[in-house]
């Protein structure tokens, strides 16, 4: 379970969060590359200010697996798993040829996304409330994005957008 909460670590995700920011500018999906770092960078800063708002004590569990210093609620790992990995398998989901390719991309995100969650309650890191409210409160935050997106309100950012207009 430590594996797979590493997944959710926002030290973890930074470099493949500013990897996959460059490679969708690279290959003209600038709204994507926008997109992903709003959602992670605002989710990090919503987590941040949710905990010392909130200020949840963490279960006390004598055989806690893991140690962790800040407040409980919300989980940050569950937020980052919402607001990177869901947005990544919107991103595949669109970007998909096949309903195969498309259904995959939907189930793999929310394994990732169940997996990284309850290992944080697993490893007695987190009450069962702060992980669903970070699912709701990242799932929020993506539906907005992924709103904005559906509106083009990016294509300003967009590289591929037309300029005669």
């Amino acid at each position: 379970m430590e594996t797979v909460t590493v997944f959710g670590a926002w030290r973890t995700m930074l470099p493949f969060v500013v990897l996959i920011v460059l490679y969708f500018f690279w290959k003209k999906r600038a709204s994507y590359a926008v997109a992903l770092a709003i959602s992670t960078g605002l989710g990090e800063l919503i987590v941040l200010i949710l905990k010392n708002l909130i200020q949840r004590t963490r279960p006390n569990i004598t055989d806690v697996l893991i140690t962790a210093n800040d407040f409980s609620f919300p989980s940050g790992h569950s937020f980052v798993a919402v607001s990177f990995y869901g947005l990544m398998a919107y991103f595949f989901f669109r970007l998909s040829k096949t309903k195969l390719q498309k259904t995959v991309s939907v189930i793999l995100g929310i394994l990732v996304i169940l997996a990284i969650g309850f290992s944080r309650i697993y490893l007695g890191a987190h009450w069962p409330t702060d992980v669903l409210g970070s699912y709701i409160i990242g799932g929020i935050l993506i539906s907005v994005v992924i709103a904005i997106l559906g509106k083009k309100k990016l294509k300003l950012f967009d590289t591929r957008c037309r300029t005669d207009k």
